[in-house]
């Protein structure tokens, strides 16, 4: 009875160990069943990383209700370095531990966004996801999957620059083409003074004003500009007094000094015009003259007092501004002069002048005649007008002919090369344009339109660090590059995922391979753990088809003094046909059969499991019996070949025996049994398929 016991616990702890690793090993095994892909949330981004959603879905019937599942995504470079990203964990129904909940029965799909920050050494990586499945101290780690390639790199905005001018209003970044300098109809001015001593209109070249350099250079000047210009257009000479002294006598000094100067002028130009060559009498014909005696210059007085060195120059304005009538201010200016000596010396003197103002104007020519001028003459026309005359014209031909000639002609501007360059960055011929912007730097270093070119060409050719240096060469050449420099440092990081066409033809192949091995098996022989107590059993499963099957099986034991210390004797061999159902698929899982089975048999009736409580009282049965009813079990297939299958027979017995004393006295003959038989076959088949 112990024995019995200790087999029977021995058993039924095998199965349930045997059940418990098996639910690990279907998730292993059927590990290719779950579908993972993978998409990038956005395919370009900013903050130093990319973000991919790593989709995937758990089948029906797969996720044991007390395992939990890790999956750690990792990328994969080709030299074999792995960065790790944020592991996603998963637990059954029952399990205690952390992650999404999965439903055994119906399975559940799962969503994880995963960071991946920026590392030039991962640009070409590939996704791969690593699982391990765990049930109590139990733990399997599962093949490494590979999903997909991941591309990652870095950029900037893209930008199409457009071919301007400074003064056009463009958003955006630009080509700049140089400024022409050209101004139709400009008004030029020459100016020069001529200093008078106090209370005189007298010509005094001894004066310190008079004497020196810039002053002597400015009248000398005056000619030589008048000479340059064909228009013109006035001339004018004021005469000036300093504030103090009679107000009368003032008026009549600047009078005096106004024509002073034109007489100065006139004669001085006359001079100039003998020494020229130059046709005197008509020349001198053709100038008008404007003369203004301007009078007392309190104005200017002011503003010299506020320029001066002077410590109380502002208590001084104030006093003379305050006083009431003219007289009592050219008091209070004597009572000063007698004070500082920088009103009397400096101050005012350079109050009392003779101004000259020559007025021409130069550019005189239409555009029509410069765009004549182009294409017959252009070495007729001046640096600024060869270039203003590109921007009359859209034609990008007519500009890069302009600009050549002034190359051509004026080798030493380095307009002509920044100009052409443009030209050539719209041509695609981004080559020459940067040796052509190269030679305009060197002509003419520190210019803010070069600059911003180069930074421009650079940025083009993602060499972002240089580009930065131009702008910020350029920013400090005058022309604001905030815009600019926030485009070279608002990095872009972009990422490509594709799915490897290889991995998902090696997971189809394999697939395949696998499904046409797994239809390739069709028969299996088993052996009936009970063999190993001396109950032998036998049988031969055929696959009918993938839910359907047929077994041939044969069992029997012989323990003519008892069945292991029970002294029950029993004698016994059987053989049944039987057809199975299995929902999932034969050798898998759950089945259900109909059997009907034979047996030959010598033993008491207290070996039947429907009367086992009863003792064996020394008569035996000996006959033979038909059987007929289902088998219940479960296939738990181990490895490709290789599993255990649990299974009992239970059902309706028809036996006919006559009784038999143990010193084989017969007492009775043809006695015959019907009964419901708890089971009359069953036991733990280790089975081989193939």
């Amino acid at each position: 009875m112990r024995t019995r016991r200790i087999i029977s616990i021995l058993i039924f702890s095998i199965c349930i160990v045997s059940l418990s690793n098996c639910q690990l090993k279907k998730m292993v095994k059927k590990q290719d069943q779950v579908t993972h892909n993978a998409k990038p949330t956005a395919v370009e981004s900013r903050g130093g990383k990319s973000t991919i959603a790593i989709k995937g879905t758990f089948p029906e019937k797969y996720f044991a209700k007390k395992a939990t599942m890790t999956i750690t995504p990792a990328i994969k470079n080709y030299n074999g370095e792995i960065k790790q990203l944020t592991p996603i964990d998963f637990q059954g129904e029952k399990a205690d531990g952390k992650g999404q909940i999965i439903n055994y029965k119906e399975g559940s799909g799962f969503n994880s966004v995963q960071n991946i920050p920026y590392d030039p050494a991962f640009g070409k990586s590939i996704l791969v996801l690593n699982s391990t499945v765990k049930k109590g101290e139990k733990e399997i780690k599962l093949n490494e999957k590979e999903i997909g390639e991941v591309n990652m790199s870095t950029k900037r905005q893209d930008i199409d620059p457009k071919l301007v001018y400074k003064n056009q209003t463009s958003d955006g970044t630009n080509y700049y083409f140089s400024e022409h300098n050209y101004i139709p109809n400009n008004l030029v001015v020459k100016t020069a003074t001529i200093f008078f001593d106090f209370n005189s209109d007298k010509l005094n070249w001894n004066l310190p004003f008079n004497q020196k350099e810039e002053n002597k250079q400015a009248l000398s000047e005056l000619f030589p500009f008048l000479m340059d210009y064909d228009s013109i257009q006035s001339i004018d000479i004021e005469g000036w007094a300093s504030p103090e002294g009679e107000l009368r006598r003032n008026q009549q000094l600047s009078n005096n000094r106004s024509l002073v100067g034109k007489k100065w002028f006139e004669k001085e130009l006359e001079s100039y015009l003998k020494k020229q060559s130059k046709e005197t009498k008509s020349f001198m014909k053709r100038l008008t003259y404007k003369l203004y005696d301007k009078g007392e210059d309190w104005d200017g007085f002011i503003n010299a007092l506020k320029n001066a060195n002077i410590e109380d120059k502002d208590k001084i304005i104030n006093v003379i501004q305050s006083q009431a009538t003219k007289i009592q201010k050219e008091q209070q200016i004597q009572n000063m002069i007698a004070i500082y000596d920088e009103i009397d010396q400096k101050i005012l003197p350079c109050l009392r002048r003779s101004y000259f103002k020559i007025s021409c104007v130069e550019n005189l020519r239409t555009d029509e005649e410069i765009m004549r001028l182009v294409n017959i003459s252009p070495d007729s026309l001046t640096k600024n007008e060869l270039l203003y005359a590109a921007s009359l014209t859209n034609d990008m031909e007519m500009k890069k002919k302009i600009f050549s000639k002034a190359i051509e002609l004026h080798p030493e501007d380095y307009r002509g090369y920044n100009d052409l360059a443009c030209i050539k960055v719209a041509e695609g011929k981004t080559d020459e344009a940067k040796k052509l912007f190269e030679n305009a730097n060197v002509l003419k270093s520190n210019n803010d339109v070069v600059l911003n070119n180069l930074g421009i060409m650079s940025y083009q050719d993602k060499d972002y660090g240089k580009s930065e240096k131009y702008f910020n060469e350029s920013q400090k050449a005058g022309m604001d590059q905030s815009k600019n420099l926030a485009l070279v440092k608002d990095t872009i990081y972009t990422i490509d995922y594709q799915t490897k066409p290889d991995i998902e033809e090696t997971a189809n192949d394999d697939k395949t391979k696998k499904q046409k091995s797994e239809d390739d098996i069709n028969m299996a022989i088993k052996v009936n753990a009970l063999t190993l107590i001396g109950a032998p059993g036998l049988a031969y499963e055929l696959k009918l088809s993938k839910h359907f099957s047929a077994q041939i099986e044969a069992a029997g034991t012989y323990y003519p003094n008892g069945f292991l210390g029970t002294q029950k004797p029993i004698s016994l061999i059987m053989g049944f046909l039987q057809a199975r159902y299995y929902p999932k698929e034969v050798f898998k899982g759950f089945f259900v059969g109909v059997n009907v089975g034979f047996g030959y048999y010598n033993m008491t009736r207290a070996i039947i499991p429907n009367y086992w409580h009863e003792k064996s009282n020394g008569n035996n049965h000996k006959g033979w019996n038909i059987m007929t009813g289902l088998s219940l079990g479960w296939a738990f297939p181990i490895k490709k070949h290789w599993g255990i299958e649990p299974f009992v027979s239970t059902g309706y017995t028809y036996a006919k025996f006559h009784d038999n004393y143990i010193a084989n006295t017969k007492t009775s003959f043809n006695k015959t049994l019907h009964v419901y038989a708890f089971a009359y076959n069953g036991g733990v088949y280790f089975y081989y398929k193939f």
